[in-house]
């Protein structure tokens, strides 16, 4: 992660820091996702062997999640089955994105799913290990927010 997204452990969250943590983060998730997706829908009717290249995308995402989200907030299934899709968690309408700070340790940035279905998600950043990392998301469902892995 650059430095810039680092902050001392006595240091505030303020909107530059969790702006800037969320645009890093769900710019690697979604080329991630994008080049594996494309790997994975070449590879189905070919009978190679893609072991290493599930290894190196394993390694890829297990560097973004430790670089960017608590190993609370993990998705672990992600990381096993390697999910992806041709219309990434992370592609957000531009405009869509809200952020607050709603304390001095806490922020949420509240974005929309740009394609695929229309999804709203809200992430909960602190700092953690001297960064600001997303320790938590979920998805709304009629009006009530509600849980999922990251």
């Amino acid at each position: 992660m650059e430095q810039s997204s680092k902050t001392k452990s006595d240091t505030f969250l303020n909107e530059e820091i969790v702006e800037k943590s969320f645009r890093d983060f769900s710019t690697a998730l979604c080329n991630w996702e994008l080049g594996f997706y494309k790997h994975k829908r070449a590879m189905r009717d070919v009978e190679n062997d893609s072991s290493d290249i599930d290894e190196r995308a394993h390694t890829e995402l297990l560097a973004i999640f430790s670089a960017h989200v608590t190993r609370k907030g993990r998705n672990y299934d992600r990381l096993e089955n390697l999910v992806c899709s041709a219309h990434p968690e992370y592609e957000f309408e531009q405009n869509s994105v809200k952020l607050e700070i709603s304390s001095q340790k806490k922020a949420t940035v509240i974005y929309k799913k740009k394609h695929g279905l229309s999804q709203t998600y809200r992430l909960t950043f602190s700092i953690t290990d001297n960064a600001c990392k997303i320790q938590k998301r979920e998805f709304q469902d009629n009006e009530k927010w509600r849980t999922t892995y990251v």
